[in-house]
């Protein structure tokens, strides 16, 4: 069910995105104003591909949700512009919403700008997820697709993330990442979160049954770590990181609570 498309907010500052003319074709120009108002012909303006168009997520009954909130752009699910979510993510402009309805999307999804993409029901089937950006958020999704690869890798600074990971390689990856929110699950993996070369991150996770260890970190520094979990290999190992901070449970069940190495 596709709906009258709605004034989106897109961009950082006072950006917005309008369709004025009810023609499919969707104008962004700044202005203060909100609700937004139509453009008028002495601001910078670019059209903006039609594909923007706002759809709504199907609910149990079949008919449409309530529309979602200003500034959402779906992907999936009945009445839906994008098949993917990496293509709702791609036509999504900096600063913008992608909420992807229920359903089985068996992909890696790159994020290069800042965004916030979350689930509207249940997802399924995702491959991966990279983050290759600042200011983004990612919350709400399980990434438990079997394989030996990694199941989130944040890449930059200010990020947040929020997911839970299974059956990974490495569950959830921070690679020269600094200064992110992380609030993880990682679960049956071989390592559930691991910091390479991340400094200054704030860490919140619950990881249990990773074979290698629950929690690793290799050259990482000053990060803030509240973690706690069972039956992992080791509990948390640190190689090369100086002026971390643990609090919580690493040891039970596990060969080895802590293993540090320098």
């Amino acid at each position: 069910v596709l709906l009258t498309p709605l004034t989106l907010p897109t961009y950082e500052g006072d950006a917005v995105i309008v369709d004025s003319s009810n023609d499919g074709l969707y104008t962004a120009c700044p202005t203060s104003a909100f609700p937004p108002v139509p453009p008028t012909p002495q601001l910078p303006c670019f059209t903006y591909p039609t594909d923007f168009a706002s759809c709504t997520c199907p609910d149990d009954d079949g008919d449409p949700e309530t529309p979602p909130p200003v500034g959402s752009c779906y992907t999936g699910g009945s009445g839906k512009h994008f098949t993917t979510i990496q293509a709702g993510v791609d036509a999504a402009p900096a600063g913008g919403f992608v909420s992807v309805c229920e359903g089985t999307y068996p992909e890696a999804v790159s994020i290069t700008k800042k965004l916030s993409v979350s689930p509207e029901g249940e997802v399924r089937g995702v491959v991966s997820f990279t983050l290759n950006t600042n200011d983004a958020s990612l919350s709400g999704f399980l990434v438990n697709t079997t394989g030996t690869g990694t199941g989130v890798t944040v890449t930059g600074e200010h990020n947040y993330v929020s997911v839970a990971v299974e059956n990974k390689g490495t569950g959830v990856r921070l690679l020269d990442a600094n200064d992110n929110f992380i609030s993880v699950t990682v679960n049956n993996n071989s390592v559930g979160m691991s910091l390479e070369n991340s400094n200054l991150n704030a860490i919140f996770c619950a990881f249990n049954n990773n074979t290698q260890a629950g929690v690793k970190l290799t050259n990482s520094e000053n990060n803030t770590i509240f973690c706690s979990g069972e039956s992992n290999g080791f509990g948390v190992q640190m190689e090369k990181s100086n002026g971390n901070i643990y609090s919580g449970s690493a040891s039970f069940g596990s060969k080895s609570g802590f293993n540090i190495t320098n």
